[in-house]
């Protein structure tokens, strides 16, 4: 699950979502793509290949910085920048 909130505190929760340059384009593939199942890793290098489709020659793996809050820890883990290369 994701969640933003907005300059009014209100909150959203949403299962994918993109926000920034570009992104009812990202949306749509989300909407295409994005299955109920799909595990952390899968989700990771989804997001991954969307954005590479998006930004084409401007994308750099080097710009992307990725956390994972799992359920069972609730603790937030950062990856680094060589565990965020494995998935592209």
């Amino acid at each position: 699950k994701l969640y933003t909130s907005d300059i009014t505190g209100n909150y959203f929760e949403y299962n994918a979502i993109a926000i920034g340059g570009n992104d009812n384009k990202i949306k749509e593939e989300l909407r295409k793509r994005w299955k109920k199942d799909i595990t952390t890793e899968e989700g990771i290098k989804l997001a991954l290949e969307i954005f590479k489709e998006s930004l084409n020659e401007n994308f750099d793996i080097e710009r992307f910085n990725i956390g994972v809050i799992k359920t069972k820890n609730k603790k937030l883990k950062k990856l680094t920048k060589e565990e965020i290369k494995k998935y592209n």
